[in-house]
């Protein structure tokens, strides 16, 4: 959302949510990843199964948060408030209009609840939030909640009150949200945290060689005034990319051995890693494994363009329709091909991973296109060394 923070909500542990606690997730253009991620583990213990939270006896505490939060808003959307209706909160089956209440009628999860408290309790503040996800994790009870919000401070005190509202409503003891209401309407009044400004020269992820890749783009004349960042995989997935913009961006690999297993599996690794392209520069390039087919075509939907490296000369014909550039191995020098033509950038040494090698070169004749006035170009020594 253009002008907004996606940041939010907190951690629950034994049913407690520590709001203070700031894990921020990757921020990305698509809907899939963006705001933050958190945990609502083991919710009062009561919804430590999906179907715990679906069985009968919870027809009271259904009716009564419908009562206390939705009902209002079902009957006057407009009258009171000039912001989305609940009504037209797509969730679910299809992400039909009103589809979380329904679900809630029929019976939902608990933590699937807290999350659509959390952006009512924001829209009660006069908040324009409609954005969330709730997922299941690795241990049974444990779930992953993202949601929108508007204010930093306002998100992650929603996630605190949003629990303690389901709760109280599980127990049969809420009776109104108006407490909940007033402190977030204090806080939204305080000033936000600001955005993060950073502009960077390149961000590199992927399972290895991240320093390796970062040390030969150095080694090639770049990097002397501007950031190369090494963003591991667990802190892209728990706290996001520490920067806002980036000239170019590479992808080392995508065997992750530093997530939860779960994030290890191939498409959410895929997903995981294609996340560095959201804060490429538009229309700008972002360095991929070849053969790395679901990551190539989630960059280019992010708006991107890709340039495919190889440390073999075995690079297909897919990988070559839609690159900009292809960088390989042949008789043990490091070729790019570009427009047609083939350049030489130097021997494979013995002294560095070849992926460090062949993507670093790819991304100084990156950088040296991208950036010709800013930056000096390869001299004959590092090409022919």
């Amino acid at each position: 959302m253009e002008g907004r923070s996606h940041r939010s909500s907190g951690r629950a542990a034994d049913g407690v949510i520590h709001g203070g606690s700031a894990e921020y997730a990757a921020i990305c253009r698509t809907p899939d990843a963006t705001t933050s991620r958190r945990h609502a583990n083991h919710i009062g213990g009561i919804a430590d199964t999906d179907d715990e939270a679906r069985t009968d006896d919870r027809g009271a505490t259904r009716k009564r948060l419908l009562r206390l939060l939705f009902s209002e808003r079902l009957e006057r959307p407009v009258e009171r408030r000039k912001r989305r209706p609940v009504l037209d909160v797509g969730c679910g089956r299809g992400r039909e209009r009103g589809g979380f209440i329904v679900r809630l009628r029929d019976g939902t999860y608990a933590a699937h609840i807290i999350e659509h408290v959390a952006l009512e309790l924001q829209t009660m503040i006069g908040h324009d939030v409609g954005y969330g996800r709730t997922r299941g994790g690795d241990i049974t009870g444990e779930y992953t909640l993202i949601f929108e919000h508007m204010h930093e401070a306002v998100g992650l005190r929603s996630a605190a009150l949003a629990l303690e509202t389901v709760q109280q409503a599980f127990a049969g003891t809420l009776t109104n949200v108006d407490h909940a209401v007033a402190e977030l309407k204090a806080l939204a009044s305080k000033p936000d945290v600001p955005l993060l400004h950073q502009h960077v020269l390149c961000g590199i992820t992927g399972g290895s060689d991240r320093a390796a890749t970062r040390d030969e783009i150095v080694r090639r004349g770049f990097g002397n005034d501007d950031l190369i960042i090494d963003v591991s995989p667990v802190f892209l997935l728990q706290a996001g990319l520490p920067y806002s913009r980036s000239t170019i961006a590479i992808v080392t690999d995508t065997k992750l051995t530093d997530v939860p297993e779960r994030y290890q599996e191939e498409e959410r690794a895929q997903r995981l890693m294609s996340c560095v392209a959201d804060a490429v520069d538009p229309g700008g390039i972002v360095i991929v494994p070849a053969k790395e087919w679901e990551v190539q075509e989630k960059i280019r939907d992010a708006g991107c363009r890709v340039a495919i490296f190889a440390t073999d000369s075995n690079v297909t014909r897919r990988d070559r329709k839609l690159a900009r550039a292809v960088a390989l191995v042949a008789n043990g020098r490091i070729m790019i091909d570009w427009r047609g033509e083939r350049s030489d950038h130097g021997p494979v040494r013995s002294d560095a991973p070849v992926t460090a090698q062949v993507a670093g070169a790819l991304a100084a004749f990156t950088l040296n296109e991208v950036q010709p006035q800013q930056q000096p170009a390869l001299s004959a020594v590092e090409s022919a060394s």
